[in-house]
């Protein structure tokens, strides 16, 4: 977090494949992999369609590169 960079938890699992779900999931939760695949499908409509979607532009002044 931001505000409490050094605020630690800790998961505890019943075995590795679990372990991986959670960490799996925490990893796409996060901010930075939402935006890259926003950027990522962006491209990919573009490339398809040729023009960029009416939602991407409506989300083009919240995402920086």
């Amino acid at each position: 977090f931001v505000d409490e960079p050094e605020r630690k938890y800790s998961f505890v699992c019943e075995n590795k494949d679990e372990c991986e779900e959670w960490i799996e999931a925490l990893t796409k939760a996060s901010y930075e992999y939402m935006r890259e695949s926003l950027i990522f499908y962006r491209h990919e409509i573009k490339k398809i369609t040729g023009k960029v979607s009416e939602c991407s532009l409506a989300f083009q002044s919240t995402i920086y590169y």
